[in-house]
């Protein structure tokens, strides 16, 4: 069975990118390290996208997902997630007009795949979405450096 997001209703594509930021000089107050942080930004991208699709879920939270949902009853492997409908990393819309700014900070071990809707949807509609994504304690990896 493939698990699909619900058809785009907006008035533009979207894209998402990920940025990791790192505070060398900044103590993390839950780690003895310093602080890091994952944002995901999506955003109305160019009408002409050419960029690919972008990935429902993160790696990690994929397989994280997948653990949990073997651990309620479902079968391992007889489910997949389709890819999102943001292009990754696309060019941003340009025309010229500011777009608000929403954060989204998702919580209860939340992958940021599950409120990938809202997120999407807003982003159609001229905002750009921030979410944070927590590191080092979310099961996403943090990218090479």
């Amino acid at each position: 069975m493939v698990v699909d997001l619900p058809a785009p209703t907006g008035h533009y594509p979207v894209g998402v990118t990920d940025w990791y930021l790192d505070d060398a000089d900044r103590a993390d107050p839950w780690t003895s390290g310093h602080r890091e942080l994952m944002v995901q930004i999506w955003y109305p991208a160019a009408d002409q996208s050419t960029a690919p699709t972008a990935a429902w879920m993160p790696p990690g939270g994929r397989e994280e997902q997948a653990e949990y949902l073997t651990r309620l009853g479902v079968r391992a492997g007889s489910w997949t997630l389709a890819p999102s409908h943001s292009r990754r990393d696309a060019p941003a819309r340009a025309d010229g007009r500011p777009f608000p700014v929403l954060l989204n900070s998702p919580g209860m071990d939340d992958t940021t795949g599950w409120s990938q809707t809202d997120r999407r949807g807003a982003g159609q509609e001229q905002h750009r979405i921030v979410t944070r994504r927590g590191v080092p304690a979310g099961p996403e990896p943090i990218p090479c450096q």
